[in-house]
């Protein structure tokens, strides 16, 4: 009868400590603790949705600036006006998605 072997462990990339596989978890083939994962690489959370109907939001407006942009929704009365972008999202999510490619 075979002996079984030892199961491997793991070292944690921030902490090193030792740990078992299903105490941690992979990410670009480096393992991390449960604790050092949470604060590596936090939860965003989810997308914000419109408050009329509680659907995502389709599109953005640039008008100049992050303060001035808008974001619209497909739900009816507010769609074509659309809402303050800065109240749902930070300004460098607007500025990435929103503000227009100048070229060099």
């Amino acid at each position: 009868m075979e002996k079984r072997g030892r199961k491997p462990k793991f070292q944690c990339f921030t902490c090193r400590e030792v740990f078992r596989r299903v105490d941690g978890h992979v990410r670009s083939k480096t393992f991390y603790c449960l604790a050092c994962y949470e604060k590596a690489f936090p939860d965003k959370g989810p997308a914000p949705v419109c408050p009329e109907c509680g659907g995502t939001f389709e599109y953005f407006t640039w008008h100049g600036s992050a303060e001035k942009t808008t974001v619209h929704c497909f739900c009816g009365p507010r769609g074509e006006k659309g809402w303050r972008a800065l109240d749902f999202f930070d300004e460098l999510t607007i500025k990435i998605q929103a503000a227009p490619i100048v070229g060099v």
